[in-house]
């Protein structure tokens, strides 16, 4: 006999002793040995349909075993079985000191204020009622009450943010943005890696409501008042991700010696309202960040500040892209989303309705696959309601193209807009990817010259990454993706992969003069400094990230070098295609030199989706019947909605 076999996969199985496998009772597969798990493998991926209806019966037997809600005999908190004196006792309400009353407040706390509930739920009593059913024991504090736990929690919360950010280097993203006509708020996210988690860390650092007008002094002012705040020197910030609004290039171009050594650079991109703006306004209002952005990089390249690739990379699109074909199709998704009829109709026809365009951000890609998708309902909407707009067959087909064409860029930014993994170390390698994909584009019969034309101007706009002997160099770039070993040999440009090896030695040695600094605090007077030059051995692009990473490095002892060179050659001959942060996590004892540039260079966003998604957030908590949200309190509320995981 096979013995007992108490799986209810054997309904489904035969096992054979003799031979030593399972067979199967629907299609006679015979599965080697007696194993359950692989049993449920086959019939899961063979008999999909078999599989399900087990599941759905297995499902419904449980639920009609198990004794409806307040019947269970749950063990109490303690884990201690209840006597049955104690179980015919009545239940006593906790204490105000119970841990269990106190977990139950902050919990509500905490969801009071990331959602930005009304504080007169908590007496409310349909409210009470749920709450009393999840726990009877539970006594519900008064509405002053829940604002004292409120402000309670986020206290706590913000002492706890404070004590992350003193062990790490930081880098942080800045923008602007309009929720209204009337308010308007700048933002600051930090960035950096956890080097005991593995894992990339984002905290809100404020959403300050700006009153005045958007100009140079007050936006340095909003930002050197936060990092104040919050004690964060400029030698803790390894870099500041913007995009290139005009305020931003005029602030800094006005006075950078000052706001070198003062504040960091801020930008402002103010979104705008679906509709507010026809399609020739959209397009024209571009030239002024197109010039901007040119501008950005004359600006900022010896300092701290990088601009969002995913904005960059949009404009080098529209200034490229024939604007006449934009402009056509743009006019008639106006005559869509400006028209509550013809948007009506065409939910009908289709289920669906048109994105509105939005020339802050990158929408282009996206409006133009909606329009292309409901072509067919689109032309019926307009014959049936005789607009006077409309694209002729070739528009549609080079609408087409151009989807075609723009939905490699469009996966790109996608990509390097996310939170959870590492960007920065992939922005060489896509610019490489698109530049290649426009080549392909060049022989596309009437697509040659966008294609062409956007090479060129990737090439050009990009040359402050992709060129190491551009004026404005950014070597940032470059020595993120030198630490990845999967794409460091995309540095293939003239001096690009040295470049970076020299500016990962001179990084490390940073940290040493650092850790050295922290060791002799008291002895300092004594340290011998040098300044870091291009003259010196280890090659003549130090001096851009340097001005990056803005310290002043102690000269380093001969060891020290020989260690940082050793672990290069090591890393150099390595080969691996882990993901990035895993990588080096693995490798922490193996490259203990440069293991901290690796986790601070890397852990930099490549983009400013960061602080955009806290504009959403932000823009959904005080809309509608919520729109009594006072500036400080609405700050508050998005720092403990983003924040409250750490």
């Amino acid at each position: 006999g096979v013995g007992q076999q108490k799986s209810d996969i054997w309904e489904f199985f035969t096992y054979d002793a003799a031979a030593n496998y399972s067979k199967c009772n629907i299609c006679g597969y015979k599965v080697p040995k007696k194993s359950a798990g692989n049993n449920w493998k086959h019939l899961e991926k063979h008999h999909y349909h078999e599989y399900q209806e087990y599941k759905r019966v297995r499902q419904k037997k449980e639920q009609q075993a198990t004794p409806p809600f307040g019947r269970r005999n749950l063990l109490p908190a303690s884990g201690k079985q209840l006597t049955l004196a104690e179980s015919l006792q009545p239940k006593k309400l906790y204490s105000a000191n119970d841990p269990k009353q106190q977990e139950i407040t902050s919990a509500l706390a905490m969801a009071f204020s990331a959602n930005s509930l009304l504080h007169s739920l908590i007496e409310d009593e349909l409210f009470q009622f749920a709450l009393s059913v999840m726990d009877s024991r539970y006594v519900f504090p008064a509405r002053d009450g829940m604002k004292k736990a409120i402000r309670g929690e986020t206290e706590k919360l913000k002492e706890e943010m404070a004590e992350r950010l003193k062990a790490h280097k930081i880098s942080i993203c800045v923008d602007l943005s309009k929720q209204s006509l009337s308010d308007s708020y700048i933002g600051i996210t930090v960035h950096f890696c956890d080097k005991e988690k593995n894992s990339l860390c984002r905290i809100l650092l404020a959403l300050c409501t700006i009153e005045e007008q958007h100009t140079a002094e007050v936006i340095c002012r909003e930002v050197k008042k936060c990092l104040e705040e919050w004690k964060i020197p400029d030698s803790k910030v390894r870099c500041i991700v913007t995009d290139n609004g005009s305020n931003v290039i005029k602030a800094f171009r006005d006075s950078v010696e000052t706001l070198i050594a003062e504040t960091e650079q801020v930008s402002e991109e103010d979104e705008v309202e679906p509709g507010d703006r026809n399609s020739e306004a959209e397009i024209d209002d571009e030239s002024e960040l197109e010039q901007c952005e040119t501008e950005h990089f004359a600006t900022f390249g010896g300092q701290k500040c990088i601009s969002c690739f995913a904005h960059s990379l949009v404009l080098a699109c529209r200034a490229s892209v024939e604007k006449g074909i934009i402009a056509r199709s743009f006019a008639v998704v106006k005559a869509f989303t400006t028209s509550t009829v013809n948007t009506t109709r065409l939910i009908k026809l289709s289920g669906q309705k048109l994105v509105s365009p939005a020339c802050t951000r990158w929408l282009m890609f996206t409006v133009l696959d909606c329009l292309l998708n409901l072509r067919p309902q689109i032309d019926q909407v307009i014959h049936e309601n005789q607009l006077n707009v409309g694209l002729s067959e070739p528009q549609w087909r080079m609408v087409e193209n151009l989807v075609h064409f723009l939905k490699e860029f469009a996966r790109e930014v996608v990509y390097l807009e996310g939170e959870k993994y590492s960007t920065i170390h992939q922005v060489i390698p896509s610019l490489l990817e698109l530049i290649v994909h426009c080549e392909e584009f060049e022989n596309v019969t009437g697509f040659g010259v966008i294609g062409r034309t956007v090479k060129l101007e990737l090439e050009h706009r990009f040359s402050s990454i992709l060129s190491p002997t551009d004026l404005c160099y950014q070597p940032l770039f470059a020595v993120a993706t030198f630490l990845d070993p999967v794409l460091r040999n995309c540095l293939s440009l003239d001096g690009q992969f040295e470049s970076a090896q020299a500016d990962v030695k001179r990084l490390a040695q940073v940290y040493y003069t650092e850790q050295d600094q922290h060791d002799d605090h008291n002895n300092d007077h004594d340290a011998h400094e040098v300044e870091l030059s291009a003259a010196d051995d280890y090659g003549g692009c130090f001096h851009r990230l340097k001005a990056k990473i803005g310290t002043v490095a102690r000269a380093s002892s001969h060891s020290t070098l020989t260690v940082i060179e050793n672990e290069l050659e090591r890393y150099l001959k390595e080969d691996s295609k882990m993901e990035i942060l895993e990588y080096w996590q693995i490798r922490k004892q193996n490259f203990q030199a440069i293991f901290n540039v690796a986790c601070d260079i890397l852990s930099i966003p490549a983009t400013s989706a960061p602080i955009k998604r806290v504009f959403s957030h932000a823009g959904i908590a005080s809309a509608g019947c919520r729109n009594w949200i006072r500036p400080r309190s609405l700050s508050n509320k998005m720092i403990m909605k983003l924040n409250h995981t750490l």
